[in-house]
């Protein structure tokens, strides 16, 4: 991909309004949640994982977009280390108030399904 978003010798693609700095991972702020930008953050950490050469290791039924899809590569990519809590917060279009509640809610699903890491 340029510079201006377009695949070389392709059509230009849209751009995301949540962009990574690919050396150290930081985020602008995310727009308010839409389906599209669900799906542009999809993508965002699905190159961060990417990135890290850890692709093959997220489930086939996590390779496709689905906002329960999101949340588990946001999942994964946290808890693999390539992300912190402030990007999970804004990839999931989520609150500090939320962080507790998330934290419990993933800690007692890898406790009971394990995790793609292990």
């Amino acid at each position: 991909m340029d510079g201006r978003g377009k695949l070389e010798g392709g059509p230009a693609v849209p751009r995301p309004s949540l962009q990574i700095n690919h050396l150290n991972h930081k985020f602008i702020m995310p727009q308010p949640k839409t389906p599209e930008q669900q799906l542009a953050h999809y993508h965002l950490v699905k190159e961060i994982i990417l990135q890290e050469e850890m692709w093959e290791r997220v489930p086939e039924h996590a390779k496709y977009f689905s906002p329960e899809s999101l949340e588990n590569l946001v999942k994964y990519a946290y808890f693999a280390g390539f992300i912190d809590m402030s990007q999970v917060l804004r990839l999931l279009f989520l609150d500090k108030k939320e962080r507790s509640r998330l934290l419990t809610k993933w800690y007692e699903e890898i406790r009971e399904k394990g995790c793609w890491l292990c």
